[in-house]
């Protein structure tokens, strides 16, 4: 009986658990402080984009959230950011939107 009891926990305990591998939280803040986007070092090759171009998609929601935020009057007082003023990085993100759509 305390077998049948102890794998009855650990079969509850085990369904519990989740085997949904981790998706980007793309609509969740940054850290206070924390910046987007990291300078590269000199030499640096940027990483390969193909994987990332083919999988744009997952990306678009957060992109449209960013258009929308940047589009905010509220969202002024964040510029300039990186030396970039807040019209030519909403213009930067928007431009982002339609080439996502280019072949």
């Amino acid at each position: 009986m305390r077998h049948s009891i102890a794998l009855l926990a650990l079969l509850s305990i085990s369904a519990c658990a989740t085997t949904k591998p981790h998706e980007p939280e793309w609509g969740r803040e940054l850290p206070r402080g924390a910046q987007a986007l990291l300078p590269m070092p000199m030499g640096t090759l940027p990483p390969g984009l193909t994987e990332a171009w083919h999988e744009r998609a997952m990306i678009l929601p957060a992109l449209d959230g960013s258009i929308r935020w940047s589009g905010l009057a509220s969202s002024k007082p964040f510029f300039p950011k990186a030396a970039i003023d807040h019209g030519p990085a909403l213009r930067r993100l928007e431009v982002a939107r339609v080439l996502s759509f280019s072949r």
